[in-house]
This record gives structure tokens, sequence and C-alpha cells, in this order.
């Protein structure tokens, strides 16, 4: 009796972990890399370079899985140009002191709905590598995307385009 018994819980637990099991298939792997561009002449203090501007932040790039899609994102690096002093220009001309790391930032962030979260942050003259994800992050319904933050108050712009990027490796899965 006992061994009855404990063949059907045996059944049943491999019945119900091969049903959850068929809930995500894996799909692919896709590497990919966001970007943001803001371009030579842009004023920092009005910073819109064509994009969607809120509260100091201008949107690059975004993309989000596909119906019936689930992303495990497993990698998130961020990638700036190092830049020298020359090039933050007064934008009637001369020189500008600033401290980049203190106004400028690049962030990569998580866009659901109306809601928008900032990620990861890093200083937009900080050539940052190596991962940043320390735990998987899954998106379902969700973008995630790369953005330009600055908070700088004066009349300064670029004097060369810059071009950030957010590097990410994902996991796809099928959820029907």
């Amino acid at each position: 009796m006992d061994f009855k018994k404990t063949l059907l819980i045996i059944c049943l637990f491999l019945g119900l972990n091969t049903f959850a099991q068929n809930q995500l298939q894996f799909n692919r792997v896709i590497d990919t890399v966001l970007s943001i561009t803001i371009p030579v002449g842009v004023n920092m203090s009005s910073l819109d370079a064509g994009g969607n501007k809120t509260s100091g932040i201008t949107y690059g790039d975004f993309i989000s899985p596909a119906n019936g899609k689930v992303w495990k994102v497993e990698s998130i690096m961020i990638q700036t140009p190092v830049f020298l002093a020359p090039d933050i220009m007064y934008c009637a001309g001369g020189q500008y002191s600033c401290c980049w790391s203190n106004y400028l930032m690049i962030q990569s962030v998580l866009r659901s709905e109306s809601i928008i979260q900032s990620l990861y942050e890093r200083p937009a003259n900080l050539d940052v590598g190596g991962n940043l994800q320390d735990s998987p992050l899954w998106i379902d319904n969700a973008e995630i995307g790369i953005a330009f933050r600055s908070k700088i108050e004066e009349n300064v712009c670029l004097s060369n385009d810059y071009t950030a990027y957010v590097f990410l490796s994902i996991i796809e899965f099928n959820t029907d």
C-alpha cells in the first residue's frame, strides 16, 4: 500500500514538474546594443536632441520582447566616450569647466506604461566596462532603454557629437 502511494506521489510530482517546465521554452540568445547620440551644438540646459525630454533626460533606443515572449536580461554594460574638457563649451563660445561626473549621466532605464525607472547610472565621461547586473532581470511587458541625463543649468554645448551605448545580453523564452 505504501508503494502505491509513493508511486502516485512520484507520478504527480513528475507530471506537475513537466507541466511547469513547459511554461517557458528557450527561443534564442540576443546580444544587442542600444545607443543615444547628443549632436554637436545641443544646449545642455534645454537638452532636447529631437528626443523626448523629461526632467533633463533625453531618451535613446528602447527594445522590448514581442508578444508571447519573455526576456531574462543576464548582462547590462554601459560604455561612454571619454571626454576631455575642450568638448564642453559655452554655446556663445569659450571654454567651460565642468565636472562631468556630477552633471551628465548615462542611464539604462526600464519603461512600463508611463513609468520610467533608472536601472543603472554612470558618469557620461567614464568609460565603465563590466557587467552591472548582479542578478537576472525578467521583462515581459516592459521596455529596456538608454537615457542621457543633464543637470547643467548654464548655456553650454558639446563641441562634437556624443554617443553612448548600453550592451545587453538577453535570453528569450516563448511563453505560449
